[in-house]
């Protein structure tokens, strides 16, 4: 996994999905944000789907995570995961912003 700031590479990672252990908090938000599997196994003939409009609520338990995202700035982040049947591979760029309370 990259997640990058720009154009520039700030972090990189791999990880075994099936070894139980957490994922760091900077990748949470992503598998959450995009039904990504964390976990194996990963449940068989699955789809994966998200339009690029769609609006995404995190929960409160991402709050912590917010200081990383400066206002209404962008991240792009890579996902590879290698498994018996191929490479799966994810590109998500986003933007976090702050809603209005009452809008």
């Amino acid at each position: 996994m990259s997640s990058f700031d720009g154009k520039l590479q700030i972090a990189q990672i791999e990880l075994d999905l099936c070894s139980k252990k957490p994922l760091p908090d900077h990748f949470i938000v992503p598998f959450y944000t995009f039904a990504i599997p964390s976990e194996c196994p990963f449940r068989k003939n699955a789809t994966i789907c998200r339009k690029g409009t769609d609006v995404t609520v995190l929960p409160k338990v991402f709050k912590r995570l917010l200081p990383l995202f400066a206002e209404n700035k962008s991240t792009k982040m890579r996902i590879e995961i290698h498994h018996d049947t191929g490479i799966s591979c994810f590109e998500i760029e986003g933007k976090l912003t702050r809603s209005l309370k009452g809008n």
